[in-house]
């Protein structure tokens, strides 16, 4: 995904937010044990067989047309983007549900020259798109650090307005993997592939957020961080097929989203 995609990811996340927070004001007086979050993060992740699969094709000249980092030919950053409801059940813990979406796409022009039939030769423009996502629903629990170890008893600001926790969070979900190429000279696709898997989802993160006492919109702001567990079992297509369909010598492939990860999140809600 580029920084403009991305962007504009950002300012849908923060539309939705600022929806949801008229309709969770009202709920929020009466309900003051509960609370929304909404996160966005970036992931360093490990997409080695999809890697492996994308640029199966070595023969292509291939340009590069959405990334500008040295990857130029693979999904090594993703994108991740969560909504939680939570209640809370003592000052020093809660516990919830959360979605979760995850995204990552390459796009990519190419060329390739074909002596089929010899001897005249045909060169042929078109674009790849190649796109990973993954949708999860599970449980979630934060711990207090703040509340359980007492930091308001510190002479610092940092300890005494910050609130630290540390979360954990555990689902299922669903994993795809999408390749289409289309080619100029061609008036249908030149090819088109839809893989899926199932897959657990689990993190475990340190958060750090700062209460807006004067927000109407807002209750907390912060950053967070962690380590996100999500790798897909093997990608089949809907008629069960594996990799191997595609080309005989690759192997199997897997959605994998596994990675560290830092991001920004706004929550709804007084704690």
């Amino acid at each position: 995904m580029n920084k403009k995609s991305f962007r504009a990811l950002t300012l849908n996340l923060v539309g939705i937010c600022l929806t949801m927070s008229f309709f969770m004001d009202a709920f929020s007086q009466q309900k003051k044990d509960f609370s929304v979050e909404f996160s966005a993060i970036m992931v360093g992740q490990k997409m080695n067989s999809v890697n492996d699969f994308i640029n199966r094709d070595a023969t292509y000249d291939w340009t590069n047309i959405s990334n500008d980092d040295k990857f130029l030919n693979s999904l090594n950053d993703g994108f991740d983007y969560s909504l939680s409801v939570k209640y809370q059940i003592s000052n020093y813990f809660d516990v919830g549900i959360y979605t979760n979406y995850n995204t990552s796409c390459l796009q990519r022009s190419f060329r390739v020259e074909s002596s089929d039939p010899p001897p005249f030769i045909q060169v042929y423009h078109g674009e790849v798109k190649n796109i990973a996502n993954a949708f999860s629903v599970g449980l979630s629990s934060d711990i207090y650090l703040n509340k359980l170890f007492n930091f308001s008893r510190f002479n610092s600001l940092v300890l005494q307005k910050v609130i630290w926790s540390i979360g954990l969070k555990g689902g299922y979900g669903k994993s795809y993997f999408i390749e289409k190429a289309l080619v100029k000279e061609y008036t249908e696709d030149y090819r088109y592939y839809n893989f899926s898997a199932s897959n657990f989802n689990g993190k475990v993160e340190l958060a750090l957020s700062y209460p807006l006492y004067d927000s109407q919109l807002f209750t907390h702001l912060g950053i967070k961080g962690g380590y996100n567990f999500y790798k897909s079992s093997a990608l089949r297509t809907y008629s069960g097929n594996s990799s191997a369909s595609v080309q005989s010598n690759l192997p199997q492939i897997n959605v994998d989203f596994s990675g560290y990860y830092l991001g920004f999140f706004l929550r709804i809600g007084k704690h």
